[in-house]
């Protein structure tokens, strides 16, 4: 799982957020710490890449998602960095609504998330960082709305959790993705 925050300043040019992790988390699905996921993490250290092991990958990667799902959408929908949830009263409830929201899908599926809402975002988020889903709309690439936004409502809807915050704005990114072209999705 990689936790790195970056912008394609142009091609071949990579600004690095300094705000950012940047890691790559590694484990096995099953929690192993197998000798592929052992010479993986050495290679990458070895050429100054932190690369740890975790016996707990999949709830790494819900971490992830859930603060993508909090800020990605609203950054999408805004055309604003990460920085506009925290000037914002209102949409800064609703990134937490959405964090919620993501944490009772997760939890529905034996995922043990920490709320890490206050952990990642403090107070008041004041990010100068655009999320890469804000980033695709802005270079007309279709943006991660499965990955970041879809995906969740699935897991939702196959545990029973309601997700009136993730449901509508989905639905407005996925408007903005069409009137942009950008919807290579038949289901859209």
């Amino acid at each position: 799982m990689i936790n790195s925050a970056n912008e394609v300043i142009e091609p071949g040019v990579i600004k690095n957020s300094p705000m950012t992790k940047n890691k790559f988390t590694l484990g096995e699905p099953d929690g192993t710490v197998s000798r592929r996921i052992q010479a993986i993490s050495a290679e990458l250290e070895a050429h100054g890449l932190a690369a740890p092991i975790t016996q707990t990958i999949r709830a790494e990667i819900w971490d992830k998602l859930l603060r993508n799902l909090a800020t990605s959408p609203i950054c999408a929908l805004t055309g604003e960095p990460i920085g506009v949830v925290g000037r914002h009263p209102e949409l800064f409830e609703l990134s937490r609504g959405l964090m919620r929201e993501g944490l009772a899908v997760a939890k529905a599926h034996g995922i043990e998330v920490a709320d890490n809402f206050a952990s990642s975002y403090g107070t008041r988020p004041t990010s100068p960082h655009k999320s890469s889903m804000l980033q695709d709309f802005e270079r007309n690439r279709p943006p991660e709305i499965d990955g970041i936004l879809t995906s969740v409502q699935a897991f939702a809807r196959a545990a029973g959790v309601s997700t009136p915050n993730v449901d509508g704005v989905t639905a407005l990114v996925i408007e903005k993705a069409r009137r942009m072209g950008l919807n290579p999705a038949a289901e859209w």
